[in-house]
């Protein structure tokens, strides 16, 4: 991918296609463990996120 947008658009496709699979093709104990399995990402994603945010957010002076 030539860009961080370019993956952007790419992923929401694929959340997209995740989603009609979801609702067309799997059963209700698939659907959820595949919701259990998601909110862990989502989790592990936000704590990614954070940590991303703390290496470029300005250290405080610690004078």
């Amino acid at each position: 991918m030539s860009t961080f947008e370019d993956f952007g658009r790419k992923l929401d496709r694929e959340i997209e296609r995740l989603r009609e699979l979801a609702e067309k093709k799997i059963g209700p104990a698939t659907r959820r463990k595949t919701a259990r399995s998601l909110r862990r990402m989502s989790e592990k994603l936000a704590q990614m996120a954070a940590d991303i945010e703390a290496k470029v957010e300005p250290k405080a002076d610690s004078r």
